[in-house]
């Protein structure tokens, strides 16, 4: 396990929303369980969690009622999901 940490910036009141964080080795896969998937972002809009080593990264803001959990896609904002982050590669 790694951890993984950003921030989020342009939102009115971060801490009502989640984030879910995705690492893609044969799928993706809801980090860092499918049993948690909901980070809790601080006042200062900072977030961090652990996640399993991945192959790419992808990170959505959320509203919390949100369940997302593995998918051979990231899904596109829309509905539930506020944001998305364009995909990172691990160095």
């Amino acid at each position: 396990m790694a951890r993984i940490a950003g921030r989020v910036v342009g939102v009115e009141n971060p801490g009502a929303l989640r984030i879910v964080v995705f690492a893609h080795t044969d799928t993706w896969y809801v980090q860092p369980y499918v049993a948690a998937p909901h980070t809790r972002i601080e006042a200062d809009g900072t977030w961090s969690t652990a996640t399993h080593l991945g192959n790419e990264y992808a990170v959505l803001l959320v509203n919390p009622r949100t369940t997302e959990r593995h998918h051979p896609a990231v899904p596109d904002t829309g509905d539930d999901v506020r944001g998305r982050r364009a995909r990172g590669r691990r160095r």
